[in-house]
C-alpha cells in the first residue's frame, strides 16, 4: 500500500539512478536492507487507517519535505507503539464530536482518551556543512561490513564524492593492511576513518563529532500551543486529552518540552542525607503565560525518541 503506491513508483522513478545520498527519508528507507522490518511495520499500521485519511497521510509519507515525511511517519510508528503497548483498543483518525484526532485509546477499563502525535524535525539539518556530515555518516552505516569507524573530519567541501568515499572506505576495511585510512582528494577534503574489527555486528557502525548545537525550550513553545488548540470540540469535553512527541533532534530531551511548557525546575537536596527539600519552577512555561493556567485540556504528554536495531531491521519508539 505504501511502498507499491503510484506515488511511491513516481518518486523512486525520479530518483532512480541518483546517489545513495542525500534522497529523501522515505527513499533512504525504501533502500535500506537493514530497515525491511520496519517497512512492513508502517504497511501493518498504514492498513489500520481509515480509506478517507489514506491518501493525504500517504502523501506525507512519501513526501520529499522532510516534515512532512517525519509527522506520517511518527504517526504510523506510534499506532504501532500503541497496539504493541496493549493498553487498550486503538482507533486511528476516529471522528469525534466532528473533529479527527489521531487517535483514540479506549483502555481496559473502558476510560476513553484522546492522542494526538507531533514530529518535532529537527531543523539543524539546514546547515549545509552538518547535512552533509549526517550524510556521509548515514552512507557508511549501509555498509555490511563488522567494523567500527571513528570518523575525523578535517575539512569537507561541498562537492565531496560520498559514493567514492563510501567504495574506499569499503576498499579500506577489505584490505585488512591497516586500522586507520587518510581520505583526500582534490576538491581538498580529508577525512581520517580509524577502523577496529567487531564481530558482533553485520553492519558499520559509524561514531563522529558534530557540530555543537544550542539547546533551548523556546522553539518547542509553538508546536505544544498548536497541538493544545488543534481540536477545539475535543478541548471542551469531558475525556484526557494527551500530546505525544517524536524529538528527531538528539540534543533535545523530555526536559526541553517539560520545561517549554512549566518552566525552569529547581530541585533543593539536603546534601548530606541526599533528601529532597523541594521542588520549584519559574513559571516562564507556555502554561503560565499572560499570569494565568492555560491550557486546562492538556492531561499529560508524552515524549519520544528512536532507537535502531540493527538485528531486528528496524526503529523502536
Amino acid at each position: 500500500m505504501i511502498f507499491d503506491s503510484e506515488k511511491m513508483l513516481a518518486l523512486k522513478q525520479l530518483y532512480a539512478g541518483k546517489p545513495e545520498f542525500p534522497v529523501p527519508d522515505i527513499i533512504a528507507l525504501e533502500r535500506d536492507s537493514k530497515l525491511s522490518k520496519e517497512r512492513e511495520v508502517l504497511e501493518a499500521a498504514f492498513s489500520l487507517v481509515p480509506d478517507h485519511e489514506r491518501k493525504g497521510l500517504l502523501g506525507k509519507l512519501v513526501s520529499e519535505d522532510r516534515g512532512n515525511h517525519l509527522g506520517a511517519w511518527f504517526q504510523l510508528m506510534l499506532l504501532d507503539w500503541l497496539i504493541e503497548a496493549d493498553v487498550g483498543r486503538v482507533t486511528a483518525e476516529p471522528k469525534i464530536l466532528g473533529d479527527h484526532p489521531d487517535f483514540l485509546l479506549v483502555d481496559k477499563a473502558g476510560n476513553a482518551i484522546v492522542i494526538e502525535a507531533r514530529a518535532i524535525v529537527d531543523h539543524s539539518w539546514k546547515d549545509p556543512h552538518r547535512q552533509r556530515t549526517i550524510d556521509i555518516f548515514q552512507a557508511l552505516t549501509t555498509i555490511e561490513r563488522p567494523f567500527i569507524v571513528v570518523l575525523d573530519i578535517d575539512a569537507l567541501a561541498d562537492d565531496l564524492d560520498i559514493g567514492q568515499f563510501k567504495a574506499k572506505v569499503v576498499e579500506f576495511l577489505d584490505s585488512g593492511t591497516d586500522n586507520l585510512l587518510t581520505y583526500q582528494d582534490t576538491s581538498g577534503n580529508r577525512i581520517e576513518v580509524e577502523a577496529t574489527f567487531h564481530p558482533s555486528t553485520s553492519h558499520l557502525l559509524c561514531m563522529m563529532s558534530l557540530p555543537a548545537v544550542a539547546v533551548s525550550p523556546v522553539p518547542l513553545k509553538r508546536p505544544l500551543a498548536e497541538k493544545s488548540r488543534q481540536h477545539k470540540n475535543i478541548a471542551v469535553a469531558p475525556m484526557p486529552y494527551v500530546l505525544a512527541f517524536y524529538l528527531e533532534s538528539t540534543s533535545l530531551a523530555a526536559e526541553e518540552i517539560q520545561e517549554a511548557w512549566g518552566g525552569r525546575t529547581t530541585a533543593i537536596v539536603e546534601v548530606d542525607t541526599g533528601k529532597l527539600l523541594q521542588i520549584t519552577t519559574d513559571r516562564t512555561g507556555l502554561l503560565y503565560e499572560r499570569g494565568e493556567i492555560r491550557f486546562r485540556n492538556v492531561s499529560g504528554t508524552l515524549v519520544f525518541k528512536a532507537s535502531w536495531d540493527i538485528d531486528k531491521k528496524r526503529r523502536y519508539l
